[in-house]
Formats: C-alpha cells, sequence, structure tokens
C-alpha cells in the first residue's frame, strides 16, 4: 500500500458530517432573500424598484418587469443583508412563525414557495451568527 501524508485532525470540525442537499434548500432561501431585499435599476428607464415591491414569482424578480428586454441591474445587493442584525426578538419571531406553519402541516411558505424548514433553518443561522463568541 502506497504511503498517504500525515494529517493531524483530531479535534477539528468534521465538515462530511453535512447533509449537503439538506443545506442546498437553505441555499435556496438565502437566494431568495437576496432578491427579495435588493434593490434594482433599469439602465434605459433609470426607473429603480425594491426586490420586495414586486408581486411576482420567487425566482429573478430584477428580471421579471423587463417585458421590454432590458435588464435589470443590480444597485444594492443584499446578499449579506441578514448580516446587518435584526430587531431584538424578531429574527426569533420569523423562526416560531415557521416552525408553526410546519408543525400544522404546512411544509411550503406560501410567500416565498420554499420549504418552511429551509426558513428556519435560516433563522437559526443567523441566530448562531450574531450570538456567537468574538473571536
Amino acid at each position: 500500500m502506497k504511503e498517504t501524508a500525515k494529517r493531524n485532525n483530531a479535534n477539528k470540525t468534521k465538515w462530511s458530517l453535512i447533509d449537503f442537499e439538506a443545506l442546498e434548500e437553505m441555499v435556496k432561501v438565502l437566494e431568495y432573500g437576496r432578491e427579495k431585499y435588493s434593490t434594482f435599476k433599469n439602465p434605459e428607464s433609470g426607473e429603480i424598484v425594491h426586490g420586495y415591491e414586486r408581486e411576482i414569482g420567487i425566482r429573478k424578480p430584477y428580471q421579471a418587469k423587463a417585458d421590454d428586454g432590458s435588464k435589470w441591474e443590480r444597485i444594492y445587493d443584499a446578499a449579506d443583508n441578514w448580516k446587518k442584525g435584526f430587531k431584538p426578538g424578531e429574527n426569533m419571531e420569523s423562526a416560531l412563525r415557521h416552525a408553526f406553519a410546519y408543525m400544522k402541516g404546512e411544509e411550503i411558505d406560501p410567500e416565498s414557495g420554499l420549504k418552511h424548514l429551509a426558513h428556519l433553518m435560516c433563522c437559526v443561522m443567523f441566530e448562531l451568527y450574531h450570538t456567537k463568541e468574538p473571536l
């Protein structure tokens, strides 16, 4: 047998324990939030629209109003919006709403079309992020 490199991985995070397919559902919620809270500009007309102002499906809101073939430009990217923090209790209120909706038998969030449990995963991640000890 060929000798392999020595590695000391004792007491280190074992990322292979993660179910990445379950995390993919959470990432879809993060993508939805990015679209919902970003701001877009039509470079041809100059119209500025916030993602949450669009009453359309869950995918690519900035493309939905481009009936004339124009491309919408993202002028504020809300990918890290959740890192700014929340009012006390606000995030956990969202977590509880998603948990209770799921417990009542509703698997899919009607607003986003995504799984309540994936929304709940995001809320818990946000809470962990904002309560972690500084390094």
